[in-house]
């Protein structure tokens, strides 16, 4: 059915030249697209200031005014700017163009900030992959934002023809909330890695992009709260030491060692090739807010690593899936509570599966075949 598009173009919001960026579930879904539909599919990249550092200057300047809505969400938390995340001018002439004399049979918008170039392209198949859902994101927003959000999503939702999302929850919300049709996809398809270096016991290791506020400010309040226990507490060997990977962790850590009894316990790696470099004896994922689905969850079990995390860490999975390879917290005091002491930490970690888990996930996340009938 799917042959007849063959002017296909992948309209790409999320960066995928950094770790924990949405790098792997982009890629991976273009690699399915590839194979099911077509493998000629076009992907433009919607972050040209990122990527062209050659011509800085004047990419910048075509992805105006990208970077100042990036900046307005970032200081001011109005999370309806997310949509507008990837507004450009340049971009918006060179799509209308595109459409009157290209004329393209399907667009691909991976992320809703993309999703603002949908109504150039009303003649074209429409395929809408929602990372997370923004009204569902965030716990601190007010009844105005989440109204406008609503409007966001509810118009981007009428005129999409098919839509795909990696959350179980956004799934069960746009087929119940909006009475759209939306198709659970995989957005990580790593073979099981079975971890052969002796695991570090005493170590806990975090990863993230930790430019992304929902991922920095979480592990900031943990380690605050981690000091504040370990000053209270009178046998401090109990605690463990600490790995930042990730983008942007050399900065982040230079803020973390300015919070007392800290420094001598963290270290950093911002740069790897995956997680089979890591032996620590767990993933903390101390996230207080976000929606969707977290993809180092996914990644760490994949490579035989349990999450130890707060509620959104395993945020898009069902509690009969996450339970094997994961220990939930209610909150980031809890987590700091129980991090430090090592004994009941080693025993519960020893218990998880993550193998489990992510085999679950595998068997159950693959409907993308879905959108071919």
């Amino acid at each position: 059915m799917y042959k007849k598009y063959k002017k296909i173009y992948f309209l790409n919001a999320i960066r995928t030249d950094i770790h924990s960026g949405g790098n792997t579930s982009s890629i991976e879904l273009i690699k399915n697209i590839k194979k099911e539909i077509n493998p000629k599919i076009k992907n433009i990249s919607l972050q040209p200031f990122y990527e062209k550092n050659n011509f800085k200057f004047f990419h910048t300047f075509a992805s105006f005014p990208a970077p100042f809505f990036v900046l307005l969400n970032r200081f001011s938390n109005l999370i309806f700017t997310e949509f507008l995340l990837r507004f450009s001018i340049f971009y918006f002439l060179k799509f209308f163009l595109m459409q009157l004399f290209i004329k393209p049979d399907m667009v691909v918008f991976n992320h809703h900030s993309s999703f603002i170039y949908a109504f150039l392209f009303l003649r074209s198949k429409k395929i809408f992959v929602w990372h997370d859902l923004p009204s569902n994101n965030y716990s601190r927003k007010s009844i105005f934002v989440k109204l406008i959000l609503l409007k966001f999503e509810r118009n981007f939702l009428n005129i999409s023809d098919i839509n795909l999302t990696f959350s179980n929850t956004d799934k069960k919300y746009i087929n119940r909330f909006y009475k759209r049709e939306c198709h659970l996809i995989s957005c990580i398809n790593n073979s099981i890695y079975k971890r052969q270096a002796e695991i570090n016991q005493n170590c806990i290791l975090l990863i993230a992009n930790w430019k992304r506020p929902q991922n920095y400010e979480g592990a900031f309040e943990f380690f605050k709260l981690y000091s504040n226990l370990m000053n209270k507490n009178l046998n401090r060997d109990n605690g463990f030491d600490f790995v930042i990977a990730g983008n942007a962790s050399e900065s982040f850590i230079k803020k973390i060692k300015k919070i007392k009894n800290i420094s001598k316990k963290v270290s950093f790696i911002e740069n790897y090739k995956d997680l089979a470099e890591f032996n620590q004896i767990a993933l903390l994922a101390p996230i207080n807010d976000g929606a969707g689905i977290k993809l180092k969850t996914l990644e760490a079990w994949s490579f035989s690593i349990p999450v130890i995390g707060t509620k959104q860490a395993f945020s898009g999975l069902p509690k009969n899936l996450w339970s094997y390879g994961g220990h939930m917290l209610d909150s980031v005091e809890k987590l700091a509570l129980f991090c430090l002491n090592r004994k009941l930490f080693q025993e519960v970690v020893h218990k998880l599966n993550p193998t489990k888990s992510f085999s679950m996930y595998q068997d159950i996340y693959n409907e993308f075949n879905e959108i071919k009938k």
